[in-house]
């Protein structure tokens, strides 16, 4: 689980440093009771990713996100509940589980948002994580000339989505395909903002 958990967590970093909100080391992997969500200090459950509020995303909130890669099928072949009748079941059972088991106290506050985002290992993607990438090329183009705000969006949420899927695709193939030394990742990439132009001409 861990070998696919942590490097997708570097792509949704990396999304947000090309959104403009680059994420503290300190919010990664951050414990729960060194929030403003008030908990015992001896409460030790982690939160993936934690941003601070971001104008027009999610209503301004801090964003307590969880990343989840789920299997729609069992070890054995089988598939999970629903997962033969409904598209994207596992995933919602990973989301509900989320909201209702792990983190029912962030999901209560009205001074935070809990973001599941999550995916099937066959790229079904989360709700949260659909509407995210929305509100962020939002963010990303408000800035931008008017001229430019379209045509920056789209360019971001192919730039993003291709991001997500494919290094999704690779991690699963990664995880059958090695079976030790996995914990030994490359550095993340300190890529800074791209130049609006140079995203528009990626996207033509």
């Amino acid at each position: 689980m861990q070998t696919r958990h942590k490097p997708l967590i570097r792509v949704w970093q990396r999304i947000f440093r090309e959104a403009g909100v680059p994420i503290p080391k300190r919010n990664i992997e951050r414990c729960l009771h060194t929030t403003h969500i008030r908990r015992n200090e001896n409460d030790m459950r982690r939160v993936d990713f934690i941003s601070s509020g971001i104008d027009g995303v999610l209503g301004g909130s801090p964003l307590f996100a969880d990343v989840t890669i789920v299997s729609p099928l069992r070890g054995t072949g089988r598939p999970m509940p629903r997962s033969s009748r409904e598209d994207g079941a596992a995933v919602r059972r990973a989301e509900i589980r989320n909201r209702e088991v792990d983190y029912p106290d962030i999901e209560a506050a009205s001074s935070a948002v809990l973001l599941s985002l999550g995916c099937e290992t066959y790229g079904r993607w989360s709700s949260h994580s659909l509407n995210l990438i929305r509100q962020l090329c939002q963010y990303r183009a408000k800035n931008a000339p008017i001229y430019l705000q379209n045509s920056l969006r789209v360019s971001m949420f192919a730039r993003w989505w291709g991001l997500l899927s494919i290094g999704v695709q690779t991690l699963v193939g990664e995880t059958i395909l090695k079976l030790e030394g996995y914990d030994l990742q490359e550095a993340a990439d300190n890529t800074s903002l791209a130049p609006i132009e140079d995203l528009i001409d990626w996207h033509r």
